[in-house]
């Protein structure tokens, strides 16, 4: 495992800087980043909430193709943000706000920072799911783990969800436990880091 400055890629179990990699996108994406105007939070809400919109599927579409997990809100490290053949790059206060609505709207989730935010290209379900096949999988439904065996042990080498971030892992965690399929242990309270959990079919 590796971390970028801000950034966070997942590869099948690696992470890394994303530095210098571009955005791919559509006719009418290529139109919107060309435009100055949306590099400004709109004041008028109906068009800030199309601006939103337009950013979070940006955003989104960006880390899927480049496998980026984590941004940082200052979008400091991204060129995502910037468009220097027009000289515009995305306010601070932009930024923000697509990472607020992002989060409001369950594309991504804030680190325990609160400077950062997983984006969640793939949905939280999804992670979850793939957890709990591969307990039915290799028969660990209803055993007691450890947090750290489930996510760095030598049993999940081969996963997908091997090596992520814990911060993140505990969000995929608390999922399956809100659906009745996990329950943590080790944590008195909500501000506790639980230690291990328990999945169910």
């Amino acid at each position: 495992l590796s971390s970028g400055k801000g950034i966070a890629r997942v590869g099948p179990h690696t992470m890394g800087d994303s530095s210098g990699s571009t955005c791919a996108g559509g006719g009418s994406q290529a139109l919107m980043r060309d435009f100055p105007p949306f590099y400004t939070l709109q004041r008028v809400h109906s068009t800030r909430l199309k601006q939103l919109q337009a950013w979070a599927s940006l955003v989104t579409q960006h880390c899927a193709e480049h496998r980026i997990l984590c941004l940082h809100c200052t979008g400091a490290e991204e060129p995502l943000f910037a468009n220097h053949s027009i000289q515009r790059r995305a306010s601070p206060a932009l930024i923000h706000a697509i990472f607020e609505w992002m989060v409001e709207h369950d594309k991504a989730v804030w680190k325990s920072s609160g400077k950062s935010a997983y984006i969640l290209w793939r949905p939280l379900e999804d992670w979850a799911q793939m957890v709990l096949q591969w307990a039915m999988d290799t028969g660990n439904v209803e055993n007691v783990l450890t947090i750290f065996e489930v996510l760095e042990g030598d049993a999940t080498r081969n996963q997908e969800f091997h090596g992520l971030p814990e911060d993140f892992f505990l969000h995929i965690l608390r999922h399956l436990q809100a659906m009745g399929k996990a329950n943590l242990f080790g944590c008195e309270s909500e501000q506790d880091v639980p230690t291990g959990v328990k999945f169910f079919a």
